[in-house]
């Protein structure tokens, strides 16, 4: 992806209620925002989106590149992302990255820690538990669902943790383990900048499918039979 100031850089975070938003002109300043929905993706995203590109002196037309974090997640907060991301793109067939919402949750520590030690990310879940991927050297090595307890048993003493969810271990681990606090953990910086790197590839467009990772598959209840 250039830097030159024809681009502009999109990028959707709506992987949880803490969602984000980010946009890139290659100007050398980015605009973002992040907050927290209360299951009202649908009614805040794009008018945030459009917020950040006036201020930026833009229109939807502008954009060139999009990156959304494709999860794990929400099913309804993903649907909601995804959708706006691909009425973006379809019109101008603009190039879509999708970005793993754990990559987006380690990214900023995977050069600060050493390169043999698991960071695991940990999202929000429900019914008692977290999803959680386990990283080394960067790359993403395993991935599941556990409880907060199981899953600091399980895994190695010397183990780092990261991610919205990572402060449920606050009782099971020490301190110094957890790199971060508890939501708000991802920022639109963050996704834009891996979105950039995912471009800088090479191409990607609209026919390579974003597929959501939900954290559950929906519960769908079959119709109940006429009477």
């Amino acid at each position: 992806m250039s830097s030159e100031s024809n681009t502009l850089l999109l990028a959707v975070d709506t992987s949880t209620r803490f969602a984000g938003v980010g946009i890139d002109d290659g100007s050398g300043l980015a605009l973002c925002r992040s907050w927290r929905s209360e299951q009202n993706h649908g009614a805040e995203l794009m008018p945030t989106i459009v917020d950040l590109l006036e201020q930026s002196g833009h229109t939807p037309d502008d954009i060139t590149h999009i990156a959304v974090a494709n999860g794990p997640g929400g099913f309804s907060a993903l649907r909601v992302g995804i959708g706006v991301v691909f009425g973006l793109a379809t019109p101008q067939n603009l190039p879509i990255a999708a970005i793993s919402t754990h990559e987006i949750e380690v990214a900023p520590y995977v050069d600060t820690i050493d390169p043999v030690t698991a960071l695991y990310s940990l999202l929000p879940a429900g019914r008692g538990e977290v999803a959680w991927a386990q990283f080394v050297d960067g790359q993403e090595v395993a991935t599941g669902l556990a409880p907060p307890e199981k899953l600091a048993a399980d895994v190695s003493p010397d183990s780092l943790f990261c991610g919205e969810a990572s402060i449920t271990l606050a009782v099971e681990v020490e301190r110094k383990r957890l790199l971060t606090n508890g939501p708000p953990t991802r920022d639109p910086a963050v996704l834009l900048e891996l979105g950039r790197k995912r471009f800088a590839r090479g191409p990607l467009g609209i026919r390579r499918p974003v597929r959501p990772q939900y954290v559950r598959e929906p519960s769908i209840t079959p119709p109940k039979p006429p009477k």
